[in-house]
């Protein structure tokens, strides 16, 4: 019996795509995963080796050879697959599987899908990346997406993976470069820069307060430059990682009331003071 147990979590990282035409690739809160074989599709359910399992998804893994079964420890749950049976055990619950787990090319490969929800974990599919994107039901809040443009200080263009959509940024409002009625107003040109300089090119994490979308479409979000540890991040998390906070408080953006989205207007409240305090950017004038 061969035993390979996790160590370390897998950690919170960056957003990557897919290397090569037709690959599957697997992100794990933001990580892309590496691993030696691909993972392959079987009656629409992403088959992954059990080394992805034991090296990323915090489980202890067991492996069989006698029995070819393979036994999955959690935290609070026991799962046991058996190569090419369609049942399971969870505990002492014998379920059904759509795929079984299989032997191929000498390695054990597992339903993905079928592991990390058992495991606590939200899975969902991009058919335009072919990317399974798994996250902790613990952040459920927040969003993964990538960058795709700035197009002013306050207003962003990203992908979450259905095609390119417009965030407006929650409680802030950076001096206009782009509106079709006013001038570039002061500070604005380097409230671009900054935003620009600082998310271009990068993936962010959205965070919804409570409306979806503002009267022009717009998604309207809180964005993150890396997850804070729950979903109810701490003043320190908000200052080093809420990009709307950093805005208020380095004098790029004035602070924008528009109820019921003010989760956080206590907070940014005292960002914008400090920024007019200190005289910065749009305050020096």
């Amino acid at each position: 019996m061969k035993k390979i147990i996790i160590l370390i979590p897998c950690l919170l990282l960056f957003f990557s795509n897919i290397s090569q035409a037709g690959q599957i690739s697997i992100l794990i809160n933001g990580q892309e995963v590496e691993t030696e074989v691909q993972p392959f599709i079987e009656n629409g359910r992403t088959m992954v080796p059990i080394r992805l399992i034991s090296e990323n998804l915090a489980i202890e893994v067991t492996w069989n050879k006698d029995s070819k079964e393979v036994s999955l420890k959690g935290l609070d749950k026991d799962v046991v697959l058996k190569i090419n049976d369609k049942y399971y055990q969870v505990g002492q619950e014998k379920r059904l599987a759509d795929v079984p787990p299989q032997i191929k090319n000498g390695r054990t490969f597992v339903p993905l899908r079928l592991v990390a929800e058992l495991f606590g974990k939200n899975v969902d599919w991009n058919p335009n990346n072919r990317q399974v994107l798994i996250s902790d039901h613990s952040k459920k809040n927040f969003e993964i997406a990538k960058l795709v443009r700035v197009v002013d200080g306050d207003t962003i263009i990203v992908d979450r993976g259905n095609g390119q959509e417009t965030v407006r940024l929650i409680l802030v409002d950076s001096p206009e470069t782009k509106h079709p009625n006013k001038n570039v107003e002061f500070f604005g040109e380097e409230a671009y820069q900054f935003t620009k300089d600082n998310l271009e090119g990068r993936t962010v994490y959205l965070e919804k307060d409570v409306s979806d979308y503002d009267r022009y479409k717009r998604l309207l979000r809180y964005v993150w430059l890396d997850l804070p540890e729950t979903n109810d991040p701490t003043r320190d998390e908000l200052t080093r990682l809420c990009f709307n906070h950093i805005l208020l408080e380095n004098g790029y953006a004035k602070l924008a009331s528009f109820p019921p989205n003010i989760k956080y207007i206590d907070e940014f409240k005292q960002a914008e003071r400090s920024a007019y305090e200190k005289s910065l950017g749009l305050w020096s004038k």
